[in-house]
């Protein structure tokens, strides 16, 4: 099989940017509004995209459609892009994004999302935007793309090949998703409805049981926080973590950009990250956490660092600020503010619920094993995830033939 590479706009029938919308929703709307912050993952979290009004006579011209291509053209996200599915219903596409119609008689849409999703794409756009004090392209420049083009066939058989490595992964996902929610459901059936072990024989005092304290969060664990400076980026060096990249109790390494060593290096002085800490979000995007799992070397910003003395403390922690009424609370907070903001001085004097130290260990005891499981099904989506990214080149090139 001989791969040509061929100009991407010879393949283009019509472009069209995205629609401004004037305020968007969590709530109602008419439309699901796709963002750029949307499709930087790998895969779209459909729940966490807005809603917007639109005139109803506007609605057609704005909706995506299955095999549709959006690219962002602007910011330190250009060149991120999403072939739409099926499953986006009742979708506008907003207009910092550009929608590509491309003769799918020659491009299979599959195919060409593995494609953009390249090291080969994001070259040729990095070329384009290295230097620029506020990167971005357009519709013209993206079709100077050398597209790496085979027969639609051997495209079907590459991109049947790619997918079934993603549908494994999410299936792994679908599965953490319910070990989670069997956490969380844990977290409620003891500390909400007060249903641990031994509760029939507790005595209760003023709401809570006897032995229990409230007491501040600094009281409970060494609270800290991570950089609020912005380092350089660079091309090859130590990821920054902030809020944006913590979604769902786990990092997405594909979202935060790299720093230098030495820049790296002064932040860790800071924040110390160990396994078992607590990222906790408090700016833009407040309440989004994870556990730390230390065993990549990455630096933070914009975020509080929870740390506690044991990893059973550490669950406690955890379950208890990603419960639903901390995360009503924390929201409440922040209502009204143009940056949503929570202070490091009010997370250190926000009070907590604090069971006995055996409540705690046996609690965070039962959680580990839950995690343990979802630790295991992280690292096979990584493994999967590498899997797919290494044979993406060798089939697009040829090097590895297809049959």
């Amino acid at each position: 099989m001989k791969t040509e590479y061929i100009k991407f706009q010879n393949f283009i029938d019509s472009t069209q940017y995205g629609y401004t919308a004037d305020e968007t929703s969590f709530e109602n709307g008419d439309c699901k509004y796709l963002r750029i912050t949307d499709i930087v993952p790998y895969f779209v979290e459909k729940e966490t995209v807005p809603f917007c009004k639109i005139p109803e006579e506007k609605k057609a011209q704005y909706m995506i459609t299955d095999g549709d291509l959006l690219i962002a053209r602007t910011g330190a996200t250009t060149g991120y892009n999403l072939i739409v599915d099926d499953s986006f219903k009742n979708f506008i596409f907003a207009s910092y994004l550009i929608r590509f119609n491309y003769d799918k008689k020659k491009l299979f849409p599959l195919y060409v999302k593995y494609v953009l999703k390249s090291k080969l794409w994001y070259g040729f756009v990095n070329n384009y935007i290295s230097g620029s004090a506020q990167p971005g392209m357009n519709a013209r420049v993206f079709g100077k793309f050398n597209f790496p083009y085979v027969p639609l066939p051997t495209q079907q058989k590459i991109a049947s090949i790619l997918s079934a490595y993603d549908n494994l992964i999410q299936n792994y996902k679908k599965q953490i998703e319910a070990l989670q929610t069997a956490a969380s459901e844990l977290y409620k059936e003891w500390f909400v409805r007060f249903r641990f072990p031994g509760w029939q024989t507790t005595e209760f005092e003023n709401g809570i049981p006897k032995g229990w304290k409230v007491e501040r969060l600094s009281n409970y664990c060494k609270i800290t926080d991570g950089t609020h400076d912005t380092p350089l980026q660079v091309e090859e060096g130590i990821p920054l973590v902030t809020g944006k990249a913590v979604k769902k109790g786990e990092i997405d390494f594909s979202i935060p950009y790299n720093i230098s060593i030495e820049d790296h290096e002064k932040i860790k002085k800071r924040s110390g990250l160990k396994t078992g800490d607590i990222l906790f979000s408090n700016i833009g995007t407040v309440g989004n956490s994870c556990l730390v799992e230390y065993d990549r070397e990455f630096s933070v910003k914009n975020m509080i660092i929870f740390k506690p003395e044991t990893i059973e403390k550490s669950m406690y922690l955890y379950y208890l600020i990603t419960s639903d009424s901390c995360q009503q609370l924390f929201s409440a907070q922040t209502n009204g503010s143009t940056q949503q903001f929570l202070g490091l001085d009010f997370m250190r004097n926000f009070k907590i619920l604090v069971p006995e130290n055996s409540i705690i260990s046996e609690f965070g005891k039962k959680q580990e094993v839950i995690y343990a499981k979802i630790r295991n099904l992280r690292k096979q989506i990584t493994i999967l995830t590498q899997q797919r990214n290494l044979l993406l080149p060798r089939l697009m090139s040829g090097k590895l033939e297809v049959k």
